[in-house]
């Protein structure tokens, strides 16, 4: 198994997996083939390990909301010069209303050519609307 077989390398892999990282992206990142990914996690053995750190992150819930709650609260508060502290509380606060879906995520757009053949990028709304016309146009004729 190679670098599977390095102790270190399968605890990160089990928490990578716990986490919800694609084995593909594990497998990229520790260059390791997804396949060797794949049959690792599949074992009996490591599929517990993967569950007993997942359910460690579940526990760990209540916390990390407390925590960002505080650094939200507490954002107000933080001098202007402490700029880190002030982007990792804005950071949070952002994430969190991105989560409860307060604050959009960002859209897909589409990318179509405008009449100077220069690249426009549109929302997928726009677009149908603009084929919907498009259509309603080509009916009237």
């Amino acid at each position: 198994m190679g670098k599977l077989s390095d102790p270190r390398i399968r605890v990160e892999v089990i928490q990578r997996l716990a986490c919800g990282q694609s084995q593909g992206s594990i497998a990229k990142a520790l260059g390791i083939s997804q396949q060797h990914i794949s049959r690792f996690a599949n074992k009996e053995e490591i599929k517990s390990l993967i569950k007993r750190d997942q359910a460690r992150l579940v526990d760990a819930v209540p916390d990390a909301i407390e925590h960002v709650i505080c650094l939200i609260k507490g954002m107000k508060n933080i001098p202007a010069h402490e700029i880190k502290q002030r982007e990792l509380a804005y950071k949070a606060t952002r994430d969190l209303l991105r989560s409860v879906g307060i604050l959009p995520t960002q859209t897909p757009k589409t990318n179509v050519l405008d009449n100077d053949r220069r690249q426009q990028a549109i929302l997928p709304e726009v677009l149908q609307m603009l084929q919907r016309c498009t259509e309603k146009g080509e009916n009237d004729t």
